[in-house]
């Protein structure tokens, strides 16, 4: 059933073989090709040039190489290139023949179209191209030019089978003549080795057949064929197609037809190899069964293949294989793009029992998958080699070695309340397993850890909402109170704005409030697990920090006095109601005045100037009882003319501005103050008020050198304006309208006053989140409670000084007349906030002498001196140890991580902008040590109000520790203070010191 077209012109040249029906082998000295598909086209060439292997023609080559071919077939067929007809191609059966051009029971050619849509029929296109070919036998020997008239050999090789095993045992090489010979005809041959050799190298399969070299054969006389036979060898090896050449080489008394000088033995192979399955292995252990289980990590999974028979140099053996199951290539294993195991041969071959590895690795991916597996089927192998039908499919179950999808740590967020509210970012969730990445992380709708504690902010209940799936917000009428956000990296966010009632279900006061807010999250690998997210609100309680103000010690002061008194006529008007007339009503009051400023001056210098119509200087001295003499003598001030107070006031020796500046420049008197008493019941007479034309020269006089005037109108009668042009610019003069008042409205004092604010000022008080407010005051024992409603509480003190107060601490502290220098006055004061936690601390006010710095109401606020100390101890940059002595020292360690112990006594221990290490202070002591932040505080440039809001004291790795914003990294540790309370924590607040400036 095999058609073909083509043949060999001439030794040494190339030919073209095209297959229609069937299969055909090619071969020559390089190799072999198999042609299996209708229409396939190769080029061969012969043995006696160095041959390649025939190789298998592209459409494209078919195109551009065919014409050459047909030449073979037809040397003739382009001479009238008009005739060629690509459609008459009609491939008829028939047997081959001498006189035929080729084919053995030609069918009908089976059509296939190549490059450009022509098929080989259209190619080959000519009617009688293999049903009448002109490329007969007698024409091809014509064309070889064949010499002699002998007989002409033939030559042909029969197969020798076993009966019984029907295997190949040998070839039977027939050399035979035309006609009978004449005589003996002796023919030479030589059998050549082609893929097929004879040689023993020691390797699988390299003897296939017996007999090599060269030969003779004598046909006898009166025969016509002889024959000789080349022994098969059946060597269990698996191979190729394999062929030698028979070659007849030279004869005697007969002629070698070219046609039939050389056959070509071609040796199929019938051994088939059987593959079955040797060791299993998994990350290196050894597995049985069709079914094992490997952890991710176990690396790979190696499948041994075992061939049972030997193979030779040059062949190779492929089995084919599929992977199926529920793991997914690439991700959780990987394996080569084409999926098949390969026997080589090689260039040595392969003994029986060799192995070739079916190696897939495992991919330990990091993410958490449920169970998966993988099922590895041998399919199919190359036609000399067969599956062991024992082996099945394998099966490999990948245990994931990850944790599935947990919240088994997630991180505690602490919150301390806030006024400038609080923050904590990126806090982990303790995220456990699971593939890393979320499809979904959302809050529950119910959180009943949180329900159920029934929370209040200022007395109003706290309620949840959850605007987004992954965004939780508690609010109190409506604004924000804190919110809490899931972030898909596996950490979560939190802010507070506002402060919780820390108030426990009986009424108590709790310094921390937790609970737990509920959470899912959906990895992509659709593992879903629960968590909570531990919160815990730490209670902002008010800090109530010590004030500690310097006063001078009220000093009894020196004055220059100036009486101005109106003698003028109408002053011997009578009082109503009283003994004498209206000179008397102000002799009576200046002799009064007098009377306090000897209680309350060291010194005085003492004019009385009268004036009327005109103005004169009628008393100096410096005696108070002297002038309260001349005063209340009846001879003096005797009332008679006219009123002028511009001879009053005028620059000139009888009047008081004249006086006034002669004062001035009195060094005797240098630092005296300075008031004028002016007296008058009525307007001074026209053109004699004070002048004003080119501006009020007595007001500049006397504003510009802090004069105090007092400019009093007596009656009803006074003359307001006139008066207020002597009394101080912007101020209004005193009309007593009664002269019987005259006496009480002039008696008066000069105080010291301090004006603070207790909670925003000082050393820094902190409210706190809450809203603390001062709620009472305690002086010398007794309690008094702050007006809520922002009245102010008033206090006198012991000393005769008072202090008025309200709730927000501002304060007005009223000295007394006479204070020792130091004195202190103290006062202390409460705050409590909204949800009822107190601190105290205590208002201090020392009265200090007059340019004294030795005597200083904390030594914390003067410069770093030792001043006053018992000891000094200053560190350098390096990390230094300080300890002090009995007494009370300063300490200041000026950088480095140093260790501070005060020892005995009233310690203060100084830090500076070179601190920003770890400072540990070994003994402090709440009672009497101190903490000096100054120097901080002027380096980093906060205010008074800044300052509250920069200290935190808190709890740090066990220990009281007090941190400062805008200093970091310093920290300062109280180590003898582990695991501080509240109380602690407020004491070692109030030991704060700050700046007073």
């Amino acid at each position: 059933g095999t058609s073909w077209s083509g043949q060999i012109k001439a030794v040494g040249e190339e030919s073209i073989f095209t297959l229609f029906t069937g299969a055909i082998v090619v071969v020559n000295e390089g190799g072999s090709q198999t042609l299996t598909i209708a229409n396939q086209s190769l080029v061969v060439t012969s043995f006696s040039s160095p041959p390649s292997v025939p190789f298998i023609l592209t459409g494209e080559q078919l195109f551009n190489i065919y014409g050459d071919a047909l030449r073979l077939t037809n040397p003739d067929w382009f001479d009238d290139e008009d005739n060629f007809d690509l459609d008459k191609i009609a491939p008829e059966a028939g047997s081959r023949r001498a006189d035929h051009g080729g084919g053995a029971g030609f069918d009908e050619a089976a059509v296939q179209l190549e490059a450009g849509g022509v098929d080989i029929g259209g190619l080959l296109g000519s009617g009688d191209l293999l049903d009448g070919t002109q490329l007969s036998l007698d024409n091809f020997e014509s064309i070889e030019e064949l010499v002699g008239m002998g007989p002409q050999t033939k030559l042909s090789v029969n197969a020798i089978i076993d009966p019984e095993s029907g295997n190949l045992q040998a070839f039977e090489v027939v050399i035979s003549l035309d006609q009978p010979a004449q005589q003996p005809v002796t023919i030479t041959y030589e059998i050549r080795p082609g893929t097929a050799t004879a040689t023993d190298t020691g390797l699988p399969g390299d003897v296939d057949f017996i007999g090599s070299g060269t030969g003779t054969l004598i046909i006898p006389t009166g025969e016509m064929s002889g024959s000789f036979s080349v022994g098969v060898v059946d060597d269990d090896v698996i191979e190729g197609l394999e062929v030698f050449i028979v070659q007849l080489t030279g004869a005697d008394f007969a002629d070698i037809s070219p046609a039939f000088s050389s056959a070509v033995v071609v040796i199929q192979d019938d051994d088939i190899g059987i593959v079955s399955l040797g060791n299993i292995t998994a990350g290196g252990v050894a597995a049985s069964g069709n079914v094992i289980s490997v952890n991710e990590d176990a690396g790979s999974v190696s499948i041994e293949l075992v061939l049972d028979k030997a193979l030779a140099p040059g062949v190779d053996l492929d089995i084919d294989y599929v992977i199926t199951g529920s793991a997914t290539q690439g991700t959780d294993y990987t394996t080569d793009a084409v999926q098949t195991a390969t026997f080589s041969g090689g260039t040595t071959g392969l003994q029986p029992g060799a192995i070739v590895s079916i190696v897939i690795p495992i991919v330990d991916d990091g993410i958490f998958e449920p169970a998966e597996s993988l099922t590895i089927t041998l399919l199919s192998g190359s036609s000399n080699v067969v599956i062991d039908g024992s082996v099945g499919p394998i099966t490999i179950n990948i245990d994931d070695d990850e944790l599935p999808l947990g919240f088994e740590e997630t991180e505690i967020v602490s919150l301390q309340e806030s006024v400038d509210g609080v923050e904590v970012e990126n806090a982990s969730l303790g995220v456990t397993g699971g593939s890393g990445t979320y499809t979904g992380i959302s809050f529950d709708a119910v959180q009943s850890d949180f329900e159920a504690l029934g929370l209040t902010s200022g007395g109003v209940p706290v309620l949840l909402s959850i605007p987004q799936a992954n965004v939780l917000v508690g609010t109190v009428g409506g604004e924000s109170l804190f919110t809490v956000t899931l972030n898909a990296d596996g950490t979560y966010s939190m802010s507070l704005s506002g402060a919780i009632d820390h108030i426990g279900s009986g009424g108590e006061l709790l310094s921390q409030i937790g609970f737990d807010l509920a959470f899912t999250a959906i990895d992509e690998n659709g593992s879903t697990a629960a968590g909570v997210i531990p919160v815990v609100i730490v209670d902002d309680v008010p800090i109530a920090m010590p004030d500690e103000i310097e006063l001078l010690a009220p000093e009894l002061s020196a004055y220059d006095i100036v009486f101005v008194i109106d003698v003028s006529g109408s002053m011997l008007s009578l009082v109503a109601g009283g003994t004498g007339n209206r000179i008397d009503a102000v002799k009576q009051a200046f002799s009064s005045v007098l009377d306090e400023y000897a209680a309350m001056s060291r010194a005085v210098n003492i004019n009385i100037i009268a004036f009327a119509s005109a103005s004169s200087v009628v008393f100096s001295g410096i005696s108070i009882a002297d002038a309260q003499a001349f005063i209340n003598d009846p001879s003096n001030l005797v009332p008679d003319g006219t009123t002028n107070y511009a001879a009053a006031v005028a620059d000139d020796a009888n009047g008081a501005q004249g006086v006034l500046e002669d004062n001035l420049a009195n060094s005797d008197i240098s630092g005296f103050n300075q008031v004028v008493y002016f007296a008058s019941d009525g307007a001074p007479s026209t053109g004699s008020g004070v002048p004003t034309d080119g501006g009020n020269q007595w007001q500049q006089f006397v504003d510009s050198n802090d004069i105090e005037v007092v400019a009093v109108g007596i009656g009803s009668g006074t003359d307001t304006v006139e008066l207020a042009n002597v009394e101080n610019f912007g101020e209004a003069p005193i009309v007593v309208t009664d002269p019987n008042d005259l006496e009480a409205t002039l008696v008066g004092n000069i105080p010291v006053v301090e004006v603070d604010n207790v909670v925003t000022s000082g050393s820094i008080d902190l409210p706190g989140a809450d809203g603390g407010t001062l709620t009472s005051l305690v002086y010398d024992a007794v309690s008094y409670d702050v007006p809520l409603n922002g009245d102010s509480l008033e206090v006198t003190t012991n000393l005769g000084g008072m202090i008025s107060i309200n709730m927000l601490g501002d304060y007005v502290y009223t000295a007394p007349q006479t204070a020792t220098p130091g004195t202190i006055e103290s006062f202390e004061y409460f705050l409590t906030d909204g949800d009822g936690d107190v601190s105290s601390a205590v208002l201090s006010i020392t009265f200090i002498e007059n340019n004294a710095g030795s005597l200083q109401a904390s030594s914390a606020f003067a410069p770093l001196d030792g001043a006053g100390f018992d000891g000094l101890f200053e560190g350098t940059g390096a990390d230094d140890i300080l300890i002090g002595t009995l007494g009370n020292d300063l300490l200041q360690g000026n950088g480095g991580n140093d260790t501070l112990t005060g020892g005995e006594g009233a310690d203060s221990f100084v830090f500076t902008a070179e601190d920003a290490g770890l400072v540990h202070i070994t003994d402090f002591d709440l009672d009497q040590d101190t903490i000096d932040l100054d120097q901080i505080f002027d380096s980093i440039g906060l205010t008074l109000e800044q300052q509250a809001g920069a200290l935190t004291v808190s709890e740090i790795n066990g220990m009281a520790a007090l941190t400062i914003a805008g200093a970091e990294p310093l920290t300062i540790f109280f180590d003898n203070f582990i695991s501080p309370d509240q109380q602690v924590i407020n004491d070692i607040a109030n030991s704060l010191r700050g700046d007073e400036s």
